[in-house]
């Protein structure tokens, strides 16, 4: 598969013309940082309007942050895009099932800098309960999907 490399901010502008849920996380010692973050995104993860510099450990209760950094750790040591569905803020009754797909975004030396997520809202594909129309093909042939419910 061929590496994405690239200004990781023009490629935040233009997944977000395409997805809404939109995630630029910055990989650093300290953990994920929040580069950007599209509106929904925002919305559909309950995060803060000022997200921006914190960092992921930061946001979520450890039980849901472990997961979501097992899946960026992933991405960072293969250097390969993870898929995963999860299903989260049954409380505000958005993005109730949604897949991700972590994208690495590397440097010219070929370490992974940045991580871009892209999130699909799947309840609104239909009904309530999770579903694979609209997945990626690559998902349902073997691209790993991992679940987390919080």
């Amino acid at each position: 598969m061929q590496r994405m490399k690239g200004d990781p901010y023009y490629l935040f502008e233009l997944f977000t013309r395409l997805y809404r849920m939109v995630f630029l996380m910055e990989v650093t010692e300290a953990g994920y940082r929040y580069v950007n973050v599209s509106e929904q995104g925002k919305v559909a993860s309950s995060l803060p309007s000022d997200v921006e510099g914190r960092y992921l450990h930061e946001m979520y209760r450890s039980e849901v942050a472990d997961e979501l950094i097992g899946h960026y750790d992933a991405v960072v040591e293969t250097g390969e895009p993870v898929y995963f569905m999860s299903q989260r803020n049954i409380d505000s009754n958005t993005a109730r099932f949604a897949s991700s797909m972590l994208v690495p975004i590397e440097d010219e030396a070929g370490l992974v800098r940045y991580v871009l997520s892209l999130t699909t809202d799947l309840s609104k594909l239909g009904d309530s309960s999770p579903t694979y129309a609209g997945l990626h093909p690559e998902t349902l042939r073997g691209g790993r999907i991992l679940a987390y419910f919080c």
